[in-house]
């Protein structure tokens, strides 16, 4: 729960902001917008939710594969919620 704590923060500061603190998309060339989208909500939603899928399943008892599926779906689930 650390790390996911720990990318909720530095979800933060990833890229630039305008004057009322919203993200703003990298210049031109420096990324690319779906590249730079997904990455802001991975950090400041997806890893969250998929690290708290995760560790449900370690808790239940599954193995790392069924545990690192958890992550993705979590992500995933997380990501969609993002772009309704």
């Amino acid at each position: 729960m650390s790390s996911a704590v720990r990318d909720l923060a530095e979800g933060e500061f990833v890229g630039r902001r305008d004057q009322q603190n919203n993200p703003l998309p990298s210049p031109q060339g420096v990324s690319n917008a779906t590249d730079d989208w997904t990455l802001r909500n991975v950090l400041s939603a997806g890893s969250l939710l998929g690290k708290s899928c995760q560790g449900t399943l370690k808790l239940a008892g599954h193995g790392t594969e069924l545990q690192e599926q958890g992550y993705k779906f979590g992500k995933h689930l997380a990501l969609a919620w993002q772009v309704k």
